[in-house]
């Protein structure tokens, strides 16, 4: 699902993908809202292995419920992944984030041809 991610209240144009409001689509902080780096909730992908015609010159960013909420199993994920493992399941909502390969900070906006490119990262 392709969804809309704001700026942080008072940002007024992003200079950081840091100025998107994460928060509102997943709770990544949990407990550790207001002392914790929004850096260590967050991974970046810039090389596909395999050849996707979208992913050309870009990479994606995944942000991932904190575990200390207990989300519920992410089932699509695991419909993804064809997980079966309890040790390995991801739990609650992912918001991926796309941008220029190298340069997290310049967002563009995803499209419908990314998912495919973005299920490949998650098989990984």
């Amino acid at each position: 699902m392709l969804v809309p991610v704001p700026l942080r209240n008072s940002v007024t144009q992003m200079k950081h993908i840091n100025d998107l409001e994460v928060l509102h689509w997943v709770d990544c902080l949990g407990d550790n809202r207001f002392q914790v780096n929004m850096a260590r909730a967050r991974q970046t992908y810039n090389v596909i292995a395999d050849p996707c015609s979208a992913a050309d010159g870009y990479g994606y960013t995944f942000f991932r419920e904190a575990p200390d909420i207990y989300p519920p199993p992410n089932a699509l994920i695991q419909d993804i992944t064809s997980n079966q493992s309890k040790e390995s399941a991801v739990f609650g909502n992912v918001l991926v984030i796309k941008h220029t390969k190298g340069n997290k900070h310049d967002v563009v906006d995803l499209t419908v041809e990314d998912i495919e490119c973005i299920n490949c990262v998650i098989r990984r």
